[in-house]
């Protein structure tokens, strides 16, 4: 027996007649059994009148168990070679159409459960409680979820109170199922959010909870609180609570259905969000602490920390330690990045994220350091900083270009060239000497026949 839950059995186990692991064609199986069936509650001419088409039917179904060996499921064939699964009461009714008048819906449902009993492995129900809660949380028993596998720690508190929790799990073939059972504070038991990966399984979940009498949360899914008791809902939530339940500080789980909490100290009173008790806070953090106070979890060492001590950083929330350790603030965008985000810009003595580099920063061509604009001299080819640019560039008097110094010329007028340009300099000195000589010559020519002039007009007087 399970401490705390005194009159419940703590396993059952049916035997199934097949027993499978994987797809297995029921072709065959079903033409047999459908016969049998249908020969023991209408007798042989029933059969003779449907026979044929019935065997068309399973034979063009082709009815396998399906691939993951869901218990209660069908598979067979559509169209385009393509294969669906469907529940047996509806493969029986609906594909082989047995339940055209020509067959009971009583007689169809016990066909139903005669071939599930068949065909599927053994239904086996365990309640566990302890430490074995945890284990079945670190083993993903129901599937997935915020506290399996590696967070299964964070159950710590079901673990703890052995007389208020118990886990109700059910296992056929490769499929499972997991819901937490909650003794409430007038003696009754609450099914909890029921888990599985197995529609067939939730079903028998969900009877299994009738059957006993407990309460159960109606929906499998997240965010709806609503509780049934005998297939009905409930309106009264006054008695939707558990009192002096122990905890530690990282073993708190995410509540699905009693969300609320009351801190008494040591201990915590849970209830019911209809329920209308004491509330100081709600059971919805997922890294085992209760929500309240002024601490919250950092996101990179996991550690809770004062919320004062707080910082985000790409939409996540890490502490002071961590933030110095991996993160920097760029003060062109002021916003807080990772390291792996931005780069030193030694100019500057700064980080920046990258970003920001790209907007605002260039490159140097030569230190390959990052400058601003203002700090740079544009090249044909890229930029080099001032530092640079004063011990191995010049810019070219005649084009204005940035150049190397290995390329410098100093023309005739003292100014720098290069080698393109130096080329056209000279040849303007040249061309300007040229034209410098001619008017010489046109001067003295000038001034030659201004004398010869004189001299003539001098003889002539004598």
């Amino acid at each position: 027996m399970v401490s705390g839950f005194g009159f419940l059995n703590n396993k059952l186990d049916m035997e199934p007649t097949i027993w499978y692991t994987m797809s297995m064609d029921l072709t065959g199986y079903f033409k047999t059994t459908v016969r049998k069936l249908v020969e023991r509650t209408r007798g042989t001419n029933a059969w003779l009148s449907i026979g044929y088409q019935t065997y068309e039917l399973i034979e063009k179904l082709a009815p396998s168990t399906p691939d993951d060996c869901i218990s209660g499921f069908i598979a067979y064939s559509v169209s385009n070679d393509k294969r669906m699964k469907i529940k047996t009461s509806r493969f029986l009714g609906k594909k082989l159409k047995l339940n055209t008048g020509f067959i009971s819906e009583k007689d169809l449902q016990h066909f139903t459960d005669q071939i599930n009993e068949n065909l599927f492995p053994k239904l086996t129900i365990e309640l566990v409680t302890g430490s074995a809660i945890m284990d079945c949380y670190r083993d993903d028993i129901g599937g997935q979820s915020c506290m399996t596998g590696y967070d299964c720690e964070k159950v710590g508190m079901y673990s703890s109170n052995t007389s208020i929790y118990c886990l109700l799990t059910m296992y056929s073939g490769n499929s499972n199922a997991r819901a937490m059972v909650i003794k409430l504070d007038n003696g009754s038991f609450l099914m909890d959010r029921v888990y599985s990966d197995s529609s067939y399984l939730e079903d028998q979940m969900f009877f299994h909870a009738q059957k006993q009498g407990w309460y159960y949360r109606t929906y499998t899914g997240a965010g709806d609180y609503q509780i049934s008791l005998n297939g009905g809902q409930i309106t009264d939530y006054s008695d939707m609570t558990v009192s002096n339940v122990k905890y530690e500080d990282g073993q708190v789980p995410y509540a699905d259905t009693l969300t609320q909490y009351e801190n008494c100290g040591d201990t915590l009173n849970i209830l019911h969000e209809q329920a209308n008790g004491c509330c100081d806070g709600i059971l919805g953090d997922t890294d085992g602490y209760i929500i309240g106070g002024d601490y919250s979890t950092c996101e990179d060492c996991e550690e809770r920390i004062p919320d004062d001590d707080m910082n985000y950083v790409d939409q996540r929330m890490i502490c002071g330690d961590c933030y110095t350790k991996h993160c920097f603030y760029c003060n062109y965008c002021e916003t807080s990045h990772y390291d792996d985000d931005g780069h030193h810009v030694e100019s500057m003595s700064a980080t920046v994220c990258l970003t920001c580099l790209s907007q605002h920063f260039y490159c140097c061509d030569d230190c390959g350091d990052y400058h601003t604009e203002g700090e740079v001299n544009f090249t044909d080819e890229g930029c080099v900083c001032c530092h640079c640019y004063d011990g191995n560039y010049f810019t070219c008097e005649q084009c204005e270009t940035v150049t190397e110094n290995a390329e410098r010329k100093e023309g005739s007028d003292g100014e720098l060239y290069c080698e393109t340009c130096i080329e056209d300099h000279l040849d303007n000195d040249n061309d300007g000497a040229a034209i410098e000589h001619q008017e010489r010559v046109a001067r003295a020519d000038i001034a030659g026949q201004a004398v010869m002039d004189f001299v003539h007009g001098w003889e002539h007087n004598d």
